[in-house]
């Protein structure tokens, strides 16, 4: 399979360009249709990671290497610019796009790059994580909030789901790890800027996700290593229940042949425009279905075309083959004549020359009738008796 694509490339004026040949390539390994599920969060906050394991559970990968995203223990970041990564669940033949994006807020990148990669993600995923430490709190509220801002919905459409992953979580006798826990926690939180961003969303849930474990994070290779010895059970039930519970339900499917045509038309809107509207990037999509429907309406019409042409040109043979046989049957019957012709001839031929041989032999004979009369005459004035 295809491993993870640096497909989104941010420059130096903060505008973004589409890798359209790693894109490509990506495509190519990929169905007609995959739910696509992206993650966005802070700088360091372990989210190549999640994918990465979450990946290794979907495929049931039994091995220790831990293939994927690029990731590694430090202080920096790691990921920059925009990656997606294949994913195929082999038991029910299903199949994913992961989303990672570089981490917001680190320093040295640009807020407005941020903004432009959590709308380019929600815009483009089945399901938007957004990776959170610890718990959710004011300050990580106003942190997703501050991106949020510039984007314009005029109750005209919605992302698809919002799922918060809080990592870490350390209160489980306040809400258990899990599906449940987390969203009687979420429901518990009653914040402004939750619930803004809970209403660019068609549905958001929230999952606590215990730790990984010590033993499992004193290894400095631990990024590239998942071995069940060395990570917390519990953390590694929940990443089972996780991809159960919230990947495994994803409902929107995306057409492999729009992906390209839509990312570009949002990496275009969030590039031109100081505000993101929403609403723009919905009339972007639904411009492409239209336009992808008349592409293939006239693709069938030409296709129609195309077969009545076909028909047309195999009658033309049938009759052209039919016309062919008649012509062979007419030069073989004229071929017969000719040889009926010059056998008549030959025919007529003879009996001339028998006719010639029988003039010759009357002439003869007539020559000699003619002589022994002659004779006659003679011998009756001579007076000889016969």
């Amino acid at each position: 399979m295809v491993d993870a694509k640096e497909i989104l490339n941010i420059n130096c004026d903060n505008s973004i360009n589409v890798n359209d040949q790693d894109l490509q390539c990506l495509l190519e390994s990929f169905p007609e249709s995959f739910q696509c599920c992206a993650i966005f969060g802070k700088s360091r906050g372990g989210k190549s990671y999640a994918m990465n394991v979450f990946r290794k559970k979907l495929e049931k990968n039994c091995s220790d290497n831990l293939p994927g995203f690029e990731c590694r223990t430090g202080s920096k970041g790691v990921t920059s610019d925009f990656w997606m990564m294949p994913v195929s669940k082999k038991i029910e033949e299903s199949s994913f796009l992961f989303c990672d994006a570089e981490g917001a807020f680190e320093i040295g990148k640009s807020a407005e790059v941020s903004a432009k990669l959590l709308a380019i993600s929600a815009a483009i995923s089945s399901c938007l994580i957004i990776n959170i430490k610890q718990s959710i709190d004011s300050a990580e509220l106003n942190f997703f909030n501050a991106f949020l801002t510039n984007i314009e919905t005029n109750n005209s459409g919605k992302f698809e789901d919002l799922v918060f992953l809080v990592r870490d979580w350390g209160y489980p006798d306040e809400h258990k790890f899990g599906l449940d826990g987390g969203n009687k926690y979420l429901a518990s939180l009653k914040d402004e800027n939750l619930s803004k961003i809970m209403s660019l969303f068609t549905k958001t849930q929230c999952y606590l996700m215990p730790s990984i474990g010590y033993e499992q994070v004193k290894n400095p290779n631990y990024c590239f290593y998942y071995n069940k010895k060395h990570v917390d059970q519990e953390f590694d039930e929940h990443c089972e229940k996780f991809v159960d519970e919230v990947i495994l339900k994803i409902e929107k499917t995306f057409k492999k042949n729009l992906l390209k045509d839509r990312l570009h038309q949002i990496v275009n809107i969030v590039n031109t425009n100081e505000r993101i509207s929403l609403y723009d990037i919905q009339r972007a999509n639904d411009e492409i279905l239209i336009l992808k429907e008349q592409a293939e309406n006239s693709a069938l019409q030409t296709s129609e075309k195309c077969n009545l042409i076909a028909n047309e040109i195999d009658a033309l043979k049938l009759e052209t083959q039919v016309a062919k046989e008649t012509e062979n049957q007419l030069i073989e019957q004229v071929h017969n004549l000719e040889q009926e012709v010059q056998n008549v001839s030959q025919v007529n031929q003879q009996i001339q020359e028998t006719n010639q041989n029988y003039a010759s032999q009357v002439t003869v004979l007539q020559s000699q009738v003619n002589s022994g009369g002659g004779r006659r005459r003679r011998r009756r004035r001579l007076g000889i008796k016969f």
